[in-house]
């Protein structure tokens, strides 16, 4: 005959197993849920940081000249919070097409890149002759959209030249404005 005590230690571990169990397939859905869900943090970072743009955006000017010696200004648009850069965007005009390159950062990683060609002083937003957003994941590209047509032998395969861009125009932008963040 089994005392109270015994009794009441197995029911204990008989409601501990479920329990156990349910804890055990949370934990893991949870974090595949953590793994799976890259593009989520992305958009949300890229919500906050066009968020913050449109209270505290900066912007400056810089003469340039495109591959055919053409003279060409470019419209730089950055912003900071708590002294990190969080996005900034160049535009510039050549032949009527404006030009669009948008960087979101986080802690000094692209995490989104957003490229556009529109007619100048377009009135549509659906006159976007050419576009991409490449979404970012530890400096690997990890998803992207293309709008509009392509060029002719244009192959998808810009994860390095779009890196290789970013980095171009960061160290550009730093050095313009004499960005040295917080570490």
């Amino acid at each position: 005959m089994e005392g109270f005590s015994e009794k009441v230690t197995r029911r204990r571990s008989l409601f501990l197993l479920p329990v156990g169990v349910v804890v055990l397939l949370f934990s893991s859905l949870f974090s595949f849920a953590q793994k799976r869900d890259w593009r989520t943090q992305i958009d949300e970072k890229v919500q906050k940081a066009d968020s913050l743009s449109l209270k505290s955006q900066k912007v400056f000017y810089l003469n340039k000249f495109l591959k055919d010696n053409r003279p060409v200004k470019e419209t730089w648009y950055y912003t900071l919070y708590d002294g990190k850069l969080l996005i900034f965007e160049v535009k510039y005009v050549a032949d009527s097409i404006e030009y669009s390159e948008i960087y979101y950062l986080d802690n000094g990683r692209l995490i989104c890149m957003e490229e556009y060609e529109v007619p100048y002083l377009s009135v549509y937003a659906d006159q976007v002759k050419r576009g991409a957003a490449m979404f970012f994941d530890n400096e690997n590209l990890r998803q992207y959209v293309i709008t509009g047509p392509r060029k002719s032998n244009y192959q998808w395969s810009r994860s390095y030249e779009s890196l290789h861009r970013f980095e171009e125009r960061f160290t550009e932008l730093k050095k313009t404005i004499q960005y040295d963040p917080r570490r």
